[in-house]
């Protein structure tokens, strides 16, 4: 399961993965959760790093206990709809990957050969008779932090990540999950002037010096995750 969130945790006290699992029906016997979160600086604060003050933090907890039980009800749903599949895999080559040239970028914080560039795709296909061939879920894994709009932006969002789902859902159907790998200092190209790349999914989104509500619109965010998607397909 990924989380369009900056964080979450084992055990908060009051929320976390463990207070989720209390919520679950023990009859599904549930033993193993893979929990992961995409790093969106776009969501909600749920690891207390932006209070109000230095002597606060940013949590809400009625939020936080809300996304556990939103993390119980997809862990009930998935449990119920279990079906026998069948898996295509597919990986990108960074170095043949046009869609994906000058996504990810370098800050200061590592030196810029340390970084994981591959781009991996894991579909699942139903093999019942009958129904063989139909689309269960498609998962990509890539790694880059979500944060393709300025870090001005103020509107709840889970950034690329969901343009990346809804492309590879309606495309596919099934269910599309995006999951972040190691991201380190990589981000994905945006404001902090590491790349000039002003080109997505065919359409040109020119830079405006002084004016990044101009430039980074969510429509450009939106063509950069399908050109993730088109590069994810083009490997399996």
């Amino acid at each position: 399961m990924s989380l369009d969130l900056i964080g979450h945790t084992q055990d908060g006290g009051y929320f976390g993965l463990d207070h989720a699992k209390t919520l679950l029906d023990p009859a599904l016997h549930i033993q193993t959760i893979l929990l992961t979160c995409t790093h969106n600086h776009g969501g909600p604060d749920t690891i207390g790093l932006w209070g109000a003050s230095p002597a606060s933090d940013g949590k809400f907890s009625l939020y936080l206990q809300f996304v556990d039980q939103q993390v119980a009800k997809a862990i009930i749903l998935a449990a119920h709809a279990l079906v026998p599949v069948r898996r295509k895999l597919g990986v990108t080559n960074p170095s043949l990957s046009p869609s994906l040239v000058d996504m990810q970028t370098r800050t200061d914080g590592r030196p810029p050969h340390f970084f994981d560039d591959e781009l991996r795709v894991m579909q699942f296909v139903k093999t019942q008779f009958g129904k063989t061939g139909t689309v269960v879920a498609t998962l990509v894994n890539w790694n880059t932090h979500p944060e393709s709009l300025d870090d001005e932006n103020t509107i709840l969002t889970s950034d690329f990540p969901d343009s990346v789902r809804s492309t590879l859902e309606e495309k596919y159907g099934g269910t599309a999950i995006y999951v972040s790998g190691d991201l380190g200092a990589v981000e994905i190209v945006g404001d902090n002037n590491r790349s000039t790349r002003s080109t997505f999914d065919g359409r040109e989104f020119p830079v405006v010096p002084d004016n990044k509500s101009v430039t980074f619109t969510f429509a450009r965010t939106e063509a950069i995750g399908r050109d993730v998607v088109w590069q994810g397909l083009s490997a399996m």
